[in-house]
């Protein structure tokens, strides 16, 4: 039966004190929602040694976080240590890991809690928090069935210097992309009744997907390409026009920024790489981008609207806000999923 995003939740276990968390692990991004916050960073781990590799988190940066795993239900983290985020490739360049390079989306199973922690600040020195928590991985497989028993449980860790203990009671898993629905109802991005189709572009998947009025999807509409933004970053990091450019090989997140500003200058030195940039996205755009849209063509007339969605929504947006048929959400486009999860954990708590 397809998956409806709306009964994601068993609401007969709410309970009135436990905090709402949501939580898309991504393979270029982590975005977790909960309170009033929205915390988006790189999905690169590293491990800590020693206390000394953290030069008391000055060197941290705001999406970023150092943690340590006092005690829990995780006995294979106990004792360890780790920063999430940007700032293990600047601290710990030798080590930083990011999660798509376990392929098949097995980092966002091994690291996903480590990630996960590293996100939640606590207000206070040994805050306790209870937890419900909605997941989301590309498929309902098997692999996203061992991403719940990873999470549960009681964890006791330090993040930036503070205690705090982190209880994940429930963990419900949805499909990415599912909460976009959610939220764009929540936001009266659609008309109430209408059916619409959704395209997230991730940094390692690209997912494609048409829902019914009811929030149920439509089969016939749903496609999961295993390419996303940084096959586009990587086209454009081995382009050999560099090489006339700089010496070296351009670090693909400076290529990220450059892209992101609008202004396509690369890191300090200002090299402006727009002309390279161009050639590949237009590639991509037919290797990446269209077989998406091409899916949805077979339920194209039941819908109302496709919003392209997700961290490359920015990337291509230049491309597509000529057409009609299809809308690029704003500055909410890299967050909507993981807002619309939120929305339902609330409601998982509240009922």
């Amino acid at each position: 039966m397809p998956a409806n995003p709306l009964n994601a939740i068993n609401q007969s276990e709410s309970i009135s004190t436990t905090v709402p968390i949501a939580f898309d692990v991504g393979n270029h991004e982590i975005k977790v929602a909960y309170s009033n916050v929205v915390w988006v960073s790189e999905a690169v781990y590293a491990p800590v040694f020693s206390w000394k590799e953290v030069e008391d988190f000055k060197y941290i940066d705001a999406n970023s976080a150092h943690v340590e795993y006092i005690d829990g239900d995780r006995a294979d983290l106990i004792g360890k240590q780790w920063i999430a985020g940007s700032s293990a490739l600047t601290l710990l360049p030798d080590r930083a890991e990011r999660l798509v390079s376990r392929g098949g989306n097995r980092g966002k199973v091994d690291l996903g809690l480590q990630m996960l922690l590293a996100a939640i600040a606590p207000r206070i020195d040994g805050e306790h928090m209870d937890i419900v928590l909605v997941a989301s991985m590309p498929e309902l497989n098997e692999l996203a069935q061992t991403l719940k028993p990873k999470l549960l449980g009681t964890h006791k860790v330090i993040r930036n210097g503070k205690h705090f203990t982190a209880n994940i009671k429930q963990v419900a898993v949805m499909r990415e992309g599912s909460g976009m629905f959610v939220y764009g109802r929540s936001k009266e991005l659609f008309s109430l009744g209408a059916e619409i189709g959704t395209i997230d572009l991730g940094g390692g998947t690209t997912i494609t997907q048409a829902f019914q009025s009811n929030g149920k999807t439509i089969p016939a509409g749903r496609l999961v390409l295993d390419r996303g933004v940084n096959d586009l970053i990587a086209a454009i990091v081995a382009d050999k026009r560099w090489s006339g450019l700089m010496s070296r090989t351009p670090d693909a997140s400076l290529i990220l920024q450059g892209i992101r500003a609008g202004k396509f200058l690369y890191g300090g030195q200002k090299i402006a790489f727009e002309e390279i940039y161009s050639d590949h996205l237009k590639v991509w755009i037919q290797s990446t981008v269209m077989p998406a849209i091409k899916q949805l063509s077979a339920v194209q007339d039941r819908l109302e609207k496709v919003f392209i969605i997700g961290g490359g929504s920015q990337i291509i947006k230049s491309a597509f806000e000529k057409n009609p048929d299809i809308t690029c959400l704003g500055d909410d486009a890299q967050t909507a999923h993981v807002q619309g999860m939120l929305l339902l954990a609330r409601r998982g708590i509240n009922g």
